[in-house]
């Protein structure tokens, strides 16, 4: 029986004479197409992170019961042909014309002073309060 090292001299002396390099060719293209596949992979990560950044962004405006501060209330439908061609307001508000002049404020020292445009609240962000029946429930 032939021993282990002869037979493993034999097999590599086999190999060496059976071994045929690869044509330049096919070199480029493999290497090409592992470049591609890296690139498609690094590509398809970045898709990935910027669908979770945008899914956070999305989901945190909501996360507070849903209100982002930009709705705006509807008014009640109404089946009259009247009412289809008025502008619908609502309730209880006064539409502010958005070209309102400031109005003076009082100071300590006694004078009034006029805002500067723009230090005042931002429209919507105020509330008007709305009369409510007196009297016990």
């Amino acid at each position: 029986m032939p021993d282990l090292g002869d037979e493993l001299r034999n097999l590599a002396e086999q190999a060496g004479r059976e071994a045929r390099p690869l044509p330049p060719a096919e070199v480029m293209r493999r290497g090409n197409r592992r470049r591609r596949g890296r690139m498609v992979r690094g590509a398809a990560a970045a898709v990935t992170v910027a669908g979770a950044v945008a899914a956070g962004v999305v989901l945190s405006g909501t996360a507070g019961g849903g209100h982002t501060g930009h709705t705006v209330p509807e008014a009640p439908a109404s089946n009259s042909p009247a009412s289809a061609s008025k502008p619908a307001s609502p309730v209880g508000r006064t539409p502010v014309p958005a070209t309102a002049t400031p109005k003076p404020v009082p100071t300590r020292s006694g004078l009034l002073s006029t805002p500067a445009p723009g230090s005042g609240p931002r429209p919507g962000s105020v509330k008007t309060p709305v009369p409510r029946p007196s009297g016990s429930p």
